[in-house]
């Protein structure tokens, strides 16, 4: 986990670390982690045309009424 600053990652090949590969599987214990295939199945479910149509079928957004 220690980075120097000659060695400096960027997030996505940090967090691919054995150290934090290792924290993550520890925080699935201890937090209620779903299982692998309920994770997959939600990740494929984002890209079908269902939840698209949910997604895009919004009509009341507001973003800083102020």
């Amino acid at each position: 986990m220690p980075q120097s600053a000659e060695k400096i990652l960027d997030h996505a090949l940090l967090f691919r670390e054995p150290e934090y590969l290792k924290v993550f599987e520890n925080k699935k214990e201890f937090e209620c982690g779903h299982a692998g295939t309920k994770v997959a199945g939600v990740g494929d479910w984002t890209k079908s045309v269902d939840y698209q149509e949910k997604n895009f079928a919004r009509e009341a957004l507001t973003i800083n009424p102020a």
